[in-house]
């Protein structure tokens, strides 16, 4: 697996997973093919699931607490960043441990690179699944919540002819000294936005941004937290949802979504091999491909869903696509990159 950078330190457990780091107790038979009312049975004779997420606390939480309510099936969830988690869920994988029922990260390359891993699912193996949008089904996951890329800025500090539309808009001489650049050694979603930089306007770009004086933050989360307080105007690179608790709050911030490009990112969702609790796997999967499933995320954080009919689910920009990764965990280009944007 290539490595991923800046990441460990990034990692926190929402809840202590029964057993991690030790053989799973012994998988039940699945009845995946049997009907969804026989794996509902089966599902709640199991009575647990042990779900892996990259997702925040809040999201995580309001997965749980709806699936629990849905089919009284307890859920424990490990929440670490992407970095970490594969670092974790590879190193059981190699060691011949299966903890998790399901996972759900950003990274796509791990679906790809060790299939072997995962279930491929089917309407045998999960009901509904040819029902959810072709585009959001990728063989052994699927997409389930789609952040919105774009720019968080100080309502009260930045004039309105000031207000970007566009990445390119930053480089004016009036934004030098008041950016905050998230770190693109934080996460791939970063990265991934430094290279879509360099895809779009040329490497120059970032030399560019660099000579603006930016100042580095690690998260766009506490970003949005100094963008507020007025230590900076604006944090590039950010997502609609980092900011969402902040906005209602009635803090002065404001979200540019930058959609030429556009960039952000999809967490795709999974079933391991050998789940140890593979029919609760199963149907939670079922569940996730819902309006209702994405409707209970979207409660509490701003992001996007494939399905149209998740109402609660924030509007896509007409031409949104995830961010590609390409240069995330090639040395060579990240630290092209990275010296583009003068970070040693």
């Amino acid at each position: 697996m290539r490595a991923r950078t800046g990441l460990a330190a990034a990692a926190v457990v929402l809840g202590v997973v029964a057993g991690c780091g030790q053989p799973p107790e012994e998988a039940t038979d699945d009845v995946a093919d049997e009907g969804l009312d026989a794996l509902v049975e089966a599902a709640q004779e199991e009575g647990r699931l042990v779900h892996y997420s990259v997702e925040t606390d809040e999201v995580n939480a309001a997965l749980a607490t709806a699936f629990e309510a849905e089919y009284g099936i307890e859920v424990e969830t490990l929440r670490l960043t992407t970095g970490p988690m594969l670092e974790r869920f590879a190193g059981e994988q190699r060691a011949g441990v299966t903890n998790a029922d399901a996972i759900q990260v950003v990274d796509q390359n791990v679906w790809e690179e060790y299939p072997e891993w995962f279930v491929e699912l089917s309407d045998d193996e999960v009901p509904g699944w040819s029902d959810y949008p072709e585009q959001a089904r990728h063989g052994t996951c699927a997409d389930m919540m789609y952040s919105i890329g774009g720019i968080t800025y100080n309502s009260k500090a930045v004039p309105p002819d000031k207000v970007p539309d566009s990445y390119e808009d930053l480089l004016d001489p009036y934004w030098r000294g008041k950016l905050l650049l998230t770190d693109p050694r934080s996460t791939p979603a970063y990265m991934g936005w430094a290279s879509l930089m360099e895809q779009t306007y040329g490497i120059e770009f970032l030399q560019q941004l660099a000579g603006q004086d930016l100042s580095l933050v690690e998260s766009a989360s506490p970003g949005a937290q100094q963008v507020a307080a007025g230590a900076f105007q604006a944090n590039v690179m950010a997502h609609l949802s980092n900011s969402t608790e902040l906005r209602s709050q009635g803090a002065p911030l404001e979200f540019a979504i930058v959609d030429d490009p556009p960039a952000g990112l999809g967490t795709c969702a999974g079933i391991p091999a050998n789940a140890p609790h593979p029919n609760a796997a199963r149907l939670f999967m079922h569940w996730r491909l819902t309006p209702e499933a994405h409707n209970a995320a979207c409660a509490v954080v701003e992001i996007g869903s494939p399905l149209a009919e998740a109402d609660q689910c924030a509007r896509l920009p007409e031409n949104w696509e995830p961010t590609p990764l390409d240069a995330v965990g090639d040395p060579e280009a990240e630290r092209r990159l990275l010296q583009a944007l003068g970070i040693e």
